[in-house]
């Protein structure tokens, strides 16, 4: 029996799999229905539909891209208080064009914290990123995520607040506007 080959553990796997099952665990069963995307891989990893405190369903959704590390440090910037991740351009651009709220969650391991970046609002607040698209169009591009946007219950109404967002891609620019309920 020791002659047979069988699958193996990849390393980048396993962490990838821990960032999927951090991210679910660290939204609020209560107010978010968390699924899993399935099919062809075009940057989005899973959705996270808002519940209201009536139970009420209004179908706004975030999505998502995940990224996991066990090593946080390097990816920490010392002049910010922010990590920096590089984020292949063709997610980015999918992102973008996506009508509801598009976060980049980077799940720690080791400390089992999941930080947030919504992606269309960095584009909006940083409008030099844009270039950086324009000028690349293939390869990755470096975001920065705040050491304050941790997915917890502390930030939980920023998050349902973007799920009021609409988001509009025209003119090479992301626009958005907020809907009401």
């Amino acid at each position: 029996m020791s002659d047979v080959i069988l699958p193996r553990e990849v390393e980048e796997e396993k962490i990838g799999r821990g960032g999927m099952v951090l991210a679910h665990a660290a939204f609020n069963y209560e107010h978010w229905d968390f699924r899993l995307e399935s099919g062809s891989d075009v940057g989005r990893d899973c959705s996270f539909e808002y519940v209201d405190d009536h139970n009420s369903w209004f179908n706004r959704t975030l999505h998502a891209q995940v990224k996991a590390t066990k090593v946080p440090d390097n990816y920490k910037l010392k002049t910010k208080d922010c990590f920096s991740f590089c984020l292949e351009i063709k997610t980015i651009n999918y992102a973008l064009r996506s009508n509801d709220a598009f976060l980049l969650l980077f799940c720690v391991l080791t400390t089992k914290k999941v930080y947030y970046l919504p992606i269309q609002d960095y584009f909006i607040n940083n409008e030099e990123m844009y270039e950086k698209l324009e000028i690349k169009n293939k390869g990755k591009i470096a975001l920065h995520i705040p050491f304050k946007n941790i997915v917890n219950a502390d930030n939980e109404a920023e998050l349902i607040e973007l799920t009021r967002a609409s988001y509009c891609f025209r003119n090479n620019r992301v626009h958005k506007e907020f809907t009401d309920w």
